[in-house]
């Protein structure tokens, strides 16, 4: 059997997203049963399988969060904790929260309207490439580096700083601060 790739594209209209999802074989051969996509590389082999999504709210993701955090701690104490649950979690957990949701939404994973349709799955053509510095660069973000850091990590171990560069301003690290929803 041959290996497949998955990839995605993805069509925006203002209030939604038409996500195509594409398998094409890693040797080039058409998968049986597949139609051809027409995309910017010409006729690619694929198997096209459409959904339409709505943006998810970052604050609506991160409310249930929050609550899902109050239960589990109530349920460890025996008795409702209220919104001291709710704000520790948000004390704890916003700034990465929010960070990890970012990366899921450069890479097409979850579309947040937060950080705008035309940033969604930008990264996902860089990944799939397996360019292993945006491996490492998106590692690390995922574990909180900031930009500095970041660059100093590249210095450190004699890194391209110039495409680090490039790859920081894509990220935008920093549209993912965001201050959390008044409660």
């Amino acid at each position: 059997m041959p290996q497949l790739l998955l990839l995605g594209v993805f069509a925006c209209s203002i209030n939604s997203v038409q996500w195509v999802s594409v398998v094409l074989s890693v040797d080039g051969r058409r998968p049986t049963g597949t139609k051809g996509f027409a995309g910017s590389e010409g006729i690619m082999p694929a198997t096209i399988n459409v959904e339409e999504s709505r943006p998810l709210s970052l604050y609506d993701e991160a409310q249930q969060e929050a609550e899902r955090h109050k239960w589990i701690e109530s349920q460890k104490s025996g008795q409702d904790l209220g919104t001291a649950a709710i704000s520790e979690w948000y004390r704890i957990h916003w700034v990465g929260y929010c960070r990890n949701r970012q990366l899921d939404h450069l890479r097409g994973r979850r579309l947040f309207r937060e950080f705008g349709i035309d940033r969604f799955a930008q990264l996902e053509s860089v990944v799939v490439q397996r360019d292993l510095l945006i491996d490492r660069i998106l590692d690390r973000v995922a574990a909180g580096y900031e930009n500095l850091g970041l660059i100093n990590w590249a210095m450190d171990w004699g890194l391209p700083i110039d495409r680090v560069y490039r790859i920081l301003v894509q990220l935008d690290v920093n549209r993912a601060r965001l201050e959390p929803a008044e409660r």
